[in-house]
Parts: C-alpha cells; structure tokens; sequence
C-alpha cells in the first residue's frame, strides 16, 4: 500500500510538469502533494501495523576486518627504540626488571636499536645516563644487593637522575614521533 502511494506521488509529480502551470503554482501542488504522501502514509502504517507488503529485504551486516598484528621494524629505527624504552623503564618502575643481566641484555637491545642512519648523539647519551643511573641504584653485580653504601641525599640525587633521565628520553620520544 505504501508503494502504491509511492508510485502515485511520483506520476503526480510528473504529471505537474506536463501541465501548463506557472513555477509557484507547481511548488505549491508539489508541496501538498508531498505533505499529503506522509500523512496518507503514516496512516497506511498505523492502520496495517506494517510498513509494506513488499518483500523484506535482509538486514545489512558490516563486516569488521580483524586487527591487523602490527610487525616491529625490520631495522633500527627510532620507533622501535622509543617502544623498547617504554618498556624497559615500566619494568623497572614495577621491579619486574632488577636483575642486572636482563636489564643489560635490554638496554643493549635498546642501544642496537637506536644506532640507525642520521641518529642523534644525545639519543644514546640519554639512553646511556638513564642505564648507568639505573645500575647505580639497583646495582651492577646479579649477586649482590643494590648498593647500602648510600646516604638518604645520594639516594634522592640519585632518584632524581633516575627520573630526568627518564623523563628527557621519553620527551625526546613524544618530540620526534609526533
């Protein structure tokens, strides 16, 4: 039925221009033509309970495309030393990182990583005052504890290297990723 009525509003509107009418007279038929197709039709509806006798057509599905798995970068690049680095001070933030073969392992991996064509010197420099601040804190021997020899300020000038150092590499990142 509202197809029906469909079909009738558009012979309507064609049959407005096979007439001889003025263009404010056809904009005033179309008009409450127009408006008559939407009453008619929200009638149509709420007196039949359907919208259409027409056949349904099955509802559209979107498909999503799975996540692509992102590869880490063939060669040193930046990119991937900032990443490592991420990683790496989480670690020792969390303790997860204390033992001092695996943090040089990591930190070499790091170094490997940031020495690419056109790398800045004061990269590596970053990389080697967090590294080296690191390990005097946590201590360079894997069988021995972090160093007691330390009074509270050493240690605090310490932290505080330990931060600057961490800070300045991951400023250094955000500056040259965007």
């Amino acid at each position: 039925m509202v197809t029906a009525l469909r079909i009738l509003f558009l012979v309507f509107v064609l049959s407005t221009f096979l007439m001889n009418l003025g263009w404010r007279k056809r904009v005033i038929v179309l008009s409450v033509s127009g408006l008559l197709m939407v009453v008619a039709t929200i009638l149509t509806i709420s007196l039949s309970g359907r919208p259409t006798d027409d056949a349904e057509f099955p509802i559209r599905t979107v498909a999503v495309a799975p996540p692509v798995a992102t590869r880490p970068p063939k060669g040193p690049s930046f990119e991937s030393a900032c990443d490592q680095f991420r990683l790496v001070v989480r670690d020792i933030d969390t303790g997860r990182l204390a033992a001092f073969a695996e943090r040089k392992e990591r930190m070499d991996e790091i170094r490997d990583s940031a020495t690419f064509a056109g790398s800045p010197a004061s990269f590596l420099d970053l990389i080697n005052t967090y590294s080296h601040a690191v390990d005097q804190k946590l201590g360079i021997d894997s069988t021995s504890a972090p160093p007691a020899l330390m009074n509270e300020t050493d240690a605090e000038a310490l932290d505080r290297a330990i931060r600057r150092a961490r800070d300045d590499m991951l400023s250094e990142c955000r500056a040259r990723q965007g």
